[in-house]
């Protein structure tokens, strides 16, 4: 019997070799200017969302679900804020 979690799926790339090639430009910090860090982090997120999304589909695939449909949302929510009602000041109770 085979060990089905020892060979990745064909043309699957494990998510911890893509992290870490996400994580890589991390290693030019050092020498580059500060004001290209922002840069290089941008780059490490790009890279992290494409891992995490490429990791949703894949799970979702093995589920037999549908891939969810991007909403252009980078953690793929949008998240409401709630709505804002007046400021109260203390309690008139503790009075």
């Amino acid at each position: 019997m085979a060990d089905s979690g020892s060979q990745p799926a064909q043309g699957h790339v494990p998510a911890a070799e893509t992290v870490e090639g996400a994580l890589a430009p991390l290693g030019r910090l050092t020498a580059a200017p500060v004001p290209e860090h922002v840069g290089i982090f941008e780059e490490v997120l790009s890279g992290l969302e494409a891992v995490l999304a490429s990791v949703d589909d894949s799970v979702d695939a093995s589920a037999g679900h549908p891939a969810p449909a991007s909403t252009g949302d980078p953690v793929g929510a949008s998240v409401e804020a709630p709505a804002k009602g007046p400021v109260d000041g203390p309690s008139e109770a503790g009075r």
